[in-house]
C-alpha cells in the first residue's frame, strides 16, 4: 500500500487511547479496536500522515475517523481494501462528517439503505435520583437473563434496527444478544417479575460508554420507565468515570425529549448506511 499503512494488532490499544481526544465521537472506532485485540476479524488502516483511520470490524462494519477529506489516491486504495476484505453486504457507521468522507470514495459499491440519527453526549456528572417505586425492580442483567429478555430484544430489533422486520433471524439474533449480555453493561426494569424495559451499552472504552438497545414494551410506554432505568444506568457509569453518548433517530421526538431531560446534548448528525458490493 502506498497511501495507507496497516495497523498491527499490537498498536490497537495505543491507538484507542490516543483517540480519546475526540471524545464521544470516537467511541465506536475505539471500541472496535479494543474488540479486535480478542479476535482475528478486525482490521485497521491509517493514512501516512496519521490524519485518517479506518477500522473494519468482523468484515461487516466500517468505523471511520476522518477529520479531513481523502485524496483520490487514498480513496482508491482503501476501496480496494474494502473489496478484498469486506463481506458482500456491509455497513458504514459514525458521525456523518466522517462517514461522508469515506462514502465519497466508495466505487463498485452501492448504498441500499440509510438511517439518519442525531448524535448526543452527556458530560461526566451526577444524575438526579428518583424515588423508588415498590412495584418496580431495576437491576443489572447478564447472560443468564438472555432467554427471559429475548422477547424485548426481538421487539427492539424489529422496531428499531431492521428496515424489514421479516429479516429477523431468531437464532443468530439470540447468539449475538447473549454475547452482548456478556460483554456490555445491561439493565432491566421488572414489574412483578416480568421484564418491561431494557437499556444497555453497545460500546465501552475506559472513559466513555455508548448507550444502545433502549426499549420499552409498547403497552408500558409513557410511564417513566426508561427515565428510571437510564437514571440507574447513568449513575453507575458516572461512578465508573464514564461519560455517556448515544445516537437517536431524528424523528423520535419522545426519545429526544427523554435524553435531553437526562442531560444529553444534541451535537451533530450521525448515520448508518447499508451497502452492497458491485453495481
Amino acid at each position: 500500500m502506498k497511501f495507507w499503512k496497516n495497523l498491527a494488532k499490537d498498536q490497537f490499544f495505543a491507538k484507542s487511547s490516543a483517540f480519546s481526544v475526540w471524545g464521544g465521537r470516537a467511541v465506536g472506532i475505539r471500541s472496535a479496536l479494543l474488540s479486535g485485540l480478542e479476535n482475528d476479524r478486525s482490521m485497521a488502516w491509517e493514512t501516512l500522515d496519521f490524519q485518517g483511520t479506518l477500522c473494519l470490524r468482523d468484515r461487516v462494519v466500517w468505523h471511520p475517523l476522518l477529520p479531513r477529506d481523502l485524496t483520490s489516491e487514498e480513496g482508491n486504495e482503501i476501496t480496494a481494501r474494502l473489496l478484498k476484505f469486506c463481506s458482500p453486504a456491509f455497513m458504514v457507521i459514525g458521525v456523518q462528517e466522517w462517514t461522508a468522507r469515506l462514502e465519497g470514495c466508495l466505487t463498485n459499491c452501492r448504498p441500499t439503505h440509510r438511517v439518519h440519527y442525531i448524535w448526543m453526549e452527556r458530560p461526566l456528572e451526577p444524575v438526579p435520583q428518583r424515588e423508588p417505586d415498590p412495584q418496580l425492580e431495576v437491576h443489572w442483567a447478564g447472560p443468564r437473563d438472555a432467554v427471559r429478555l429475548f422477547g424485548l430484544q426481538e421487539a427492539y430489533e424489529k422496531e428499531e434496527v431492521l428496515s424489514d422486520p421479516s429479516d429477523f433471524h431468531s437464532f443468530s439474533s439470540f447468539l449475538h444478544f447473549r454475547k452482548q449480555l456478556e460483554s456490555q453493561l445491561n439493565a432491566v426494569v421488572d414489574h412483578k417479575g416480568i421484564p418491561v424495559a431494557k437499556a444497555g451499552t453497545n460500546a465501552l472504552v475506559e472513559d466513555w460508554a455508548q448507550l444502545g438497545g433502549v426499549f420499552t414494551r409498547p403497552d408500558r410506554r409513557g410511564q417513566g420507565l426508561q427515565k428510571r432505568l437510564l437514571t440507574f444506568l447513568l449513575d453507575q457509569l458516572w461512578k465508573m468515570g464514564r461519560s455517556a453518548c448515544l445516537f437517536v433517530k431524528k424523528n423520535n421526538q419522545a426519545a429526544l425529549k427523554l435524553y435531553q431531560g437526562l442531560g444529553f446534548q444534541a451535537l451533530e448528525d450521525f448515520e448508518i448506511s447499508y451497502w452492497k458490493k458491485g453495481r
